[in-house]
């Protein structure tokens, strides 16, 4: 359900020169002005570099360390650049670079991609004309543990976001049809903690149904960041609508309530960010906007978390004339700093705070539960002295070695340094689903905080995927689910019931607890769902000859 939008805009009077700021500018540290910027450990020393993206000149990398910093060139762009990220995407410890770039801003079908190994080299990767590649994201879209991309198609007047697998394929997963391409935001949550990703575009919020996605919330946003305000256990949309900054609570599947952060009158906000800057455990806001009446100016601000849907302008910084703001804590010690750029130069702002920040620890209790081809991986909560367990994040390795990282990698060091400063792959979900070949595989957890600072590993697992009869699933009956959210009860209906006299179901949910077990006596089996944990649940059809077949569903 979406409730209306709730305006408590909050409008913070404050005199600049009473500021009295938390964050000193790095004068000693001297970086050119750039476009762009990210900060990205480059060569795995535990330090974050940064990486300056500039329009029509070289850019550098700026190795850091942990005084000061050293350039060296990373390519020489021929193009202007559209959009960058970086990722493990090969799955060998080292951050890889990925632009989409054109020759003018009318064309934007390449990708380029800048290979690690020790040192930094570029290829133009064309990945189709039929690709609009202006936007694009990284995720496992499929479950296989193996970074999938994410990018755009055009086709007329209409956009299609399809899903490619990494090594370019061309498999398409659920294509969607748009009227819009994508902006420059964060696009992918679990939103309803069923381990399963969702997708967030200009113009709504997708939930995977089934082989499809389906639209959960109508919106026409211009950038945002999942992250979870208020500590519940559930993501939050923090949005740039309409000029103005909103949060969208997420009270619970399909339970949306929006709330006015920021705005005014002659000013818009471009872009707003996510992050812990005063160590209290709840994550603030980092806010851009611009005034062009009567003259254009831009300007950079803290909105601090006050609780119960309160954020107030924060009197640790205010900057006028900055772009492109940015959390970071680029010096290792707990807190996030804050990068920007402004005309001459990108200037890094240091947070003088004196509340330490420690790694959270690290997450226990690992199990695996196997359903044929299907392992449901999944943990305990960790603590931390700060954020909340509630909002932790939590990163998965998972390889076909001891210590490996051939499927998935968590885009850390193995003592748990982040090499980028992210949530984890596995958001607030304290399991991961992934479907897999048969094998013996191994992996671990960590937990990361609202700083983005990262926990040490967990003890490795292990598992193995022995999949001996799912090619006698075929003989067994296909089955549906429907739900009855009013009176709290699941209705299974089997097809060819009368050719399977003797089956039995079995429901159990994420970890292996059995919540219900009944023989198959007609098509139609009403199972009562009063008190279970929303969540995902496994179906087991068996028979009197040890056939199983499996189907997953999610009770809400």
């Amino acid at each position: 359900m979406i409730k209306r939008m709730i305006p408590v805009a909050i409008l913070i009077a404050f005199s600049v020169n009473a500021i009295a700021q938390q964050f000193e500018e790095k004068t000693s540290i001297n970086i050119p002005s750039c476009s762009r910027f990210k900060f990205v450990d480059i060569n795995n020393d535990g330090l974050l570099d940064i990486v300056l993206f500039s329009a029509y000149d070289g850019d550098n990398v700026f190795y850091f360390n942990g005084v000061d910093y050293s350039s060296s060139l990373l390519m020489t762009l021929r193009s202007y650049i559209i959009w960058f990220d970086f990722a493990d995407t090969y799955n060998n410890g080292h951050m890889i670079g990925y632009s989409t770039f054109a020759i003018d801003l009318s064309m934007c079908d390449y990708v380029e991609l800048f290979y690690n190994v020790g040192s930094y080299s570029s290829t133009d990767w064309d990945i189709g004309s039929e690709y609009r590649s202006k936007y694009f994201s990284y995720d496992d879209f499929d479950n296989d543990g193996i970074l999938d991309l994410f990018t755009s198609s055009e086709s007329q007047d209409w956009v299609e976001i399809v899903n490619l697998d990494f090594s370019l394929n061309s498999e398409e997963i659920s294509p969607i049809s748009e009227s819009q391409i994508l902006h420059q935001f964060e696009i992918t949550t679990d939103v309803d903690n069923n381990g399963i990703l969702d997708i967030l575009t200009d113009s709504g919020l997708y939930e995977r149904q089934g082989n499809g996605y389906s639209a959960i919330w109508n919106n026409n946003i211009t950038s945002s960041a999942w992250g979870d305000y208020d500590s519940d256990g559930m993501m939050d949309l923090l949005a740039v609508y309409n000029d103005s900054i909103i949060i969208v609570n997420n009270s619970g599947i399909y339970d949306f309530d929006f709330f006015y952060v920021g705005g005014f009158p002659d000013k818009r906000y471009i872009s707003a960010k996510w992050g812990d800057y005063d160590n209290d455990g709840d994550i603030d806001i980092l806010a851009e906007d611009e005034k062009t009446i009567p003259m254009y100016e831009t300007s950079v601000k803290i909105f601090e978390n006050k609780g119960g849907n309160i954020f107030e302008i924060s009197d640790s910084l205010y900057l006028f004339d900055y772009y492109y703001p940015q959390f970071t804590d680029f010096d290792s010690d707990g807190d996030l700093d804050i990068a920007a750029v402004r005309e001459d130069a990108t200037v890094i702002f240091e947070n003088t705070i004196e509340i330490p920040n420690y790694s959270p620890d690290a997450p226990t209790n690992l199990s695996a539960q196997i359903h044929n081809d299907t392992v449901i991986l999944s943990w305990n909560k960790s603590l931390d002295d700060h954020t909340n367990s509630l909002s932790l994040t939590y990163n998965i390795t998972l390889g076909t070695t001891s210590g490996g990282i051939e499927l998935t990698s968590p885009n850390s060091l193995p003592n748990g340094t982040r090499l980028i400063e992210e949530k984890g792959n596995q958001f607030l979900d304290t399991f991961a689903i992934f479907i897999l070949p048969v094998g013996t595989y191994y992996w671990s957890v960590q937990a990361i905080d609202n700083s983005f600072k990262g926990s040490e590993f967990s003890e490795e697992g292990s598992f193995t995927i022995v999949v001996n009869d799912v090619e006698k699933q075929v003989y067994l009956t296909d089955f549906t689910f429907e739900q009855d959210l009013l009176y709290e009860s699941l209705t299974i209906t089997l097809e060819n019931i009368y050719s399977f006299s003797g089956c039995t179901i079995t429901i159990t949910d994420i970890n292996g607890r059995v919540k219900a077990v009944t023989p198959v006596n007609s098509e139609s089996i009403k199972i009562e769902t009063v008190g279970w944990t929303k969540g995902i649940y496994f179906c087991i059809l068996s028979d009197s000859k040890n056939l199983i077949k499996t189907k997953k569903f999610v009770l809400f």
